[in-house]
């Protein structure tokens, strides 16, 4: 948890403008600062709470998981303060923003009534004594009222000191409450894009033996199809995609190999071709009907290069479809082919219903990448888990 004293109100208010404007344009000219300004600002309270609080993507910031809660809790927290400082020092409601003291300076005297000193107050806030006269000094000018006087033991707070006081501390209940939210959430989440069934195992596996070593990192795991979670990548409501490698990337992602896909001409068990055992050849293969992926996708593409990669034209195939559990049922029923990963058809190659013709096309290999933003800067957890996934393999 960062120390009160390191915080910026005007930093904080910037969260919440940003969060509700998703613009950081926007947010600067609310605010009346620069981009670059504000861009800074939020970095470093960033660097302040040791977390993310924005994915940043092409169409604006998007609040990560706890950010909205912050920005909730700086707001109720602003307007604690801004109501003291309208009630007990009269200051003009619209010109709040600019007037606002630093949070050292509402701190003070909270610290000093609660530690009774200067020195102790100066102490526990981790700033020397120069620094806190200095605070209070400033923000007795500021507000033209006297807020700290000395006592026999020390010092105490005069009656708007107390006022003062009393508002900072439940500014500051409410702020925490946020800083809870961020620190449990922000920080520990790993938001990931699949594509298949295939991508659903490795990842459990890798998941499983991360996090028997590192239980700190969360994940959520959303599955669709490749075109909407590249989308929602791009934008920045994943962090990262396990997908079949793309040639056409939008710009702005970068594509990582994580493994190789072996993919298999697979039919029942009790198929024609399946009693030619390994001497299966391409014109065996076209004389029989497919199941193939929808145009345009990536299995697609390799289905029909396989054809004339041995100078074959693809065939029109009897069924589009791309659920594997919908294609195994067809193959059982049919003397349609399929071109399968050995993971789509696990369960019916080991009760050997589906069966494999033969090692016709050992060269194709479909390679799985990790696709990311290149903007993108995991933190230390983040970073672990994606080195794991290299490491690992599909089980």
């Amino acid at each position: 948890m960062p120390r009160p004293a390191l915080l910026s109100l005007r930093h904080l208010e910037s969260v919440v403008v940003v969060c509700r404007t998703r613009s950081v344009s926007m947010a600067a000219r609310e605010l009346q600062v620069s981009q670059s300004a504000l861009t800074q600002a939020i970095a470093r309270l960033e660097r302040t709470l040791g977390c993310s609080l924005f994915r940043r993507g092409p169409r604006g910031m998007v609040p990560n998981e706890g950010t909205e809660l912050f920005a909730t809790s700086i707001s109720k927290a602003l307007m604690i303060v801004d109501a003291a400082l309208v009630d007990i020092f009269h200051v003009v409601a619209g010109q709040l923003a600019p007037q606002r003291p630093s949070f050292t300076q509402l701190l003070a005297p909270a610290e000093i009534d609660r530690a009774g000193s200067f020195r102790r107050a100066a102490r526990d806030l981790a700033l020397s004594e120069a620094t806190l006269y200095r605070a209070v000094s400033v923000l007795e000018s500021r507000l033209a009222m006297r807020l700290v006087s000395p006592s026999v033991t020390g010092a105490k707070l005069t009656p708007a000191g107390a006022a003062l006081a009393g508002a900072t501390r439940r500014a500051w209940a409410e702020l925490d409450n946020g800083l809870t939210a961020v620190r449990e959430v922000a920080t520990a989440r790993l938001t990931i894009g699949i594509t298949s069934i295939m991508h659903a195992r490795f990842l459990a596996h890798a998941i499983a033996s991360f996090s028997s070593g590192d239980g700190a990192l969360r994940f959520c795991i959303e599955s669709s199809n490749y075109s909407e979670l590249i989308s929602r990548l791009a934008l920045g409501e994943l962090d990262l995609l396990l997908s079949p490698a793309s040639e056409r990337l939008p710009q702005g992602l970068v594509q990582d190999p994580v493994f190789d896909e072996v993919l298999a001409v697979v039919a029942r068990a009790s198929h024609p071709l399946a009693a030619l055992c390994g001497e299966v050849t391409v014109a065996h293969l076209a004389r029989y009907p497919w199941i193939a992926y929808p145009p345009r996708t990536p299995r697609r593409n390799t289905w029909e290069d396989m054809f004339r990669k041995h100078g074959v034209t693809p065939l029109r195939p009897l069924v589009e479809c791309k659920r594997s559990d919908a294609m195994c049922e067809l193959l059982h029923v049919t003397d349609s082919l399929a071109l399968l990963s050995f993971d789509q058809f696990r369960s019916e190659r080991e009760q050997k219903s589906l069966v494999v013709l033969g090692d016709l096309f050992p060269e194709h290999k479909r390679k799985n990448v990790i696709t990311t933003r290149l903007s993108w800067k995991p933190d230390g957890r983040q970073a672990a888990f994606i080195q794991h996934l290299h490491q690992g393999s599909v089980q």
